[in-house]
């Protein structure tokens, strides 16, 4: 018994180019960008630029990079987690930026709260609170045991990407 195969043109042209193949292949498995992810990509490339502490400069844009990643496969508890990460960061930045002492802060809530009372002059969107309470209950159920696990809405992870977005820029305009 034989069985015959022909390549079509693309096919063709996948072996005669090693490139081409890989990308081919990478696109049955890789969802296309979104816009979303995209926007976090367009902030790696200004964090790339910009004067970011060197002590964590690479760990931030990889964050943000996992952050993208996250979305794009849908683990909107991971992107969320990494959102609070980011956000973490930045806020102890404005801290530290400002000679104030974050030995003992700890969680986007009292972060958020001693930005407000230490540097009024420090632009906080007045929804990063309600955002704040959205990541710590997607982290804990992530870390610790929970008969229901709440899984964030794409929508409540949009907004989370997007304000966390808004920190990092307005931090890094500083």
């Amino acid at each position: 018994m034989w069985i015959g195969y022909t390549l079509s043109e693309k096919g063709l042209e996948c072996g005669k180019n090693a490139s081409l193949l890989e990308k081919m292949l990478s696109g049955l498995v890789e969802k296309p960008l979104n816009e979303v992810s995209k926007s976090v990509y367009d902030l790696i490339e200004d964090c790339k630029i910009k004067n970011i502490n060197p002590n964590y400069k690479d760990d931030f844009i990889r964050t943000l990079e996992e952050i993208a990643i996250c979305f794009q496969n849908e683990c909107y508890i991971a992107t969320i987690t990494l959102c609070g990460k980011i956000l973490e960061i930045c806020l102890t930045d404005i801290l530290q930026r400002n000679n104030i002492d974050t030995t003992n802060i700890k969680m986007i809530g009292n972060l958020i709260k001693k930005v407000k009372e230490s540097v009024p002059n420090q632009y906080i969107d007045p929804s990063l609170e309600s955002l704040s309470n959205i990541i710590s209950k997607s982290r804990n159920t992530a870390v610790h045991f929970n008969e229901a696990i709440p899984i964030p809405s794409r929508d409540q992870v949009i907004m989370v990407i997007f304000a966390t977005r808004d920190v990092v820029n307005r931090n890094l305009s500083h």
